[in-house]
């Protein structure tokens, strides 16, 4: 708890940035509004708002086991206590997340279409996508809004994701230095090469398969992390 209240300030800036990012688009979006008159937008908080939140934890988890744990043993704490600190600092900026996540979802939904309806001067809001057959104009009085976030639960899921690959990657550079970053980078590199193209042409139940292995892999390579964390050498 006390590791907690000293990295506080982390907490604020983590809820700075992903409230931030959440204006920013939704600026973005009523200006595009203003500018073009389109009547149709759309919710993305329960969606951008999880990978966001996501992206950030990975960044955090890899700078907490790269430089906190280290410097936690280096002032006499033992390896499980260090790794314990740092876990429940991951946790309390995840738990920041995702009530963020939540509740901006839940704001947007309750606020955002009706002022997207006062900006364009329309009088109906309709939560559905616009579907305009081909060679007719939409109506000039309605809102078409789609909700494309996800679920709910997709977002701890998400950010728990974060949280694990920036877990193993943090552990792979800690014990393989920079041979470690290098590989992680080639990794990722062909996954941004090769993903698009494949996804293409994949099945269903070959994408389900893929995410089944994805998920193992993350698994053993969490407790590989953990282990390593544990046993393997410490920086000084």
């Amino acid at each position: 708890m006390n590791y907690i209240r000293i990295n506080k300030g982390d907490l604020w800036v983590t809820a700075a940035v992903e409230a931030g990012l959440f204006l920013l688009v939704h600026i973005v979006t009523i200006l595009a509004l203003l500018i073009t008159r389109e009547q149709s937008s759309v919710l993305l908080g329960g969606t951008l708002l999880p990978i966001a939140g996501a992206i950030i934890l990975l960044v955090l988890t890899g700078t907490a086991v790269l430089n906190h744990f280290d410097y936690l043993i280096t002032f006499g704490c033992t390896r499980k206590r260090a790794l314990a600190n740092v876990l429940g600092y991951l946790g309390a900026l995840s738990g920041v997340l995702l009530v963020l996540s939540w509740g901006l979802s839940a704001l947007e939904r309750a606020v955002f279409p009706s002022l997207w309806k006062a900006v364009l001067g329309v009088s109906q809001i309709r939560m559905e996508s616009l579907m305009v057959p081909e060679g007719s104009l939409p109506p000039s009085d309605i809102l078409f809004v789609e909700d494309m976030s996800l679920s709910w639960w997709w977002a701890p899921l998400i950010l728990l994701a974060g949280i694990v690959i920036g877990l193993v990657g943090g552990a792979v550079i800690h014990r393989f230095g920079k041979r470690g970053g290098w590989c992680l980078w080639a990794v990722y590199m062909a996954v941004c090469l090769v993903a698009p193209s494949w996804l293409e042409r994949i099945s269903t139940s070959m994408a389900a398969t893929v995410c089944i292995l994805a998920i193992i892999t993350l698994v053993l390579g969490l407790i590989w992390a953990v282990w390593d964390l544990l046993r393997g050498p410490i920086r000084r």
